[in-house]
């Protein structure tokens, strides 16, 4: 019986693997558009919910900005896999110390959204690997997530920034142009 449960659990991730791959060529330039970087974030937040409310506390501070270039669901994706990502870094945590802050910011031309949680941090070790396909150090994932979100963002003209403090926790900062033709930031 354990056989079989190690095959079953082995084809979902195998499955889950093929979708994410298969995700890293969809996007296309016809897909962008002006959105509004608010209403993307108290969505990914909404559909990461039970992950998310449930463990930790969830500060968000989203100042008006302008509307940014980008796929709105490939954006709402990226929300979604930073706040997963976060809630998993603050696991080993007590409960009262979980907090997950998401704020927007505007520089010049480009909006930031920056995604903060008071994890572990990221082991300086691994900080330059963070993004390479099929790195990780969790004992369950695929280690394609940060990889499909930081092509997802570079695929929509911006990029993805991370700071992080071991014992302290990481923030992500994901930068979108306000400006059409969508350039490289």
């Amino acid at each position: 019986m354990k056989s079989l449960s190690y095959a079953q659990e082995g084809a979902a991730r195998m499955q889950q693997i093929v979708q994410d791959l298969r995700s890293l060529t969809r996007l296309d330039t016809a897909d962008l558009l002006y959105v509004e970087v608010r209403a993307i974030v108290e969505t990914a937040l909404r559909l990461s919910g039970p992950e998310v409310a449930r463990h930790v506390e969830v500060r968000v501070d989203l100042e008006d900005v302008p509307p940014v270039i980008a796929s709105e669901s490939r954006l709402c994706q990226v929300f979604i896999n930073l706040f997963v990502n976060a809630v998993q870094a603050m696991r080993d945590r007590p409960s009262n110390e979980r907090t997950l802050i998401v704020r927007t910011k505007l520089a010049d031309d480009v909006v930031g959204v920056s995604v903060t949680d008071t994890g572990t941090g990221i082991d300086p070790a691994h900080i330059a690997r963070i993004f390479d396909a099929f790195f990780t150090t969790k004992r369950t994932g695929t280690g394609l997530g940060l990889t499909i979100s930081r092509d997802a963002v570079q695929s929509m003209g911006g990029r993805i920034e991370v700071e992080s403090v071991p014992g302290r926790g990481s923030t992500f900062t994901v930068w979108l142009s306000t400006r059409s033709p969508v350039t490289q930031l």
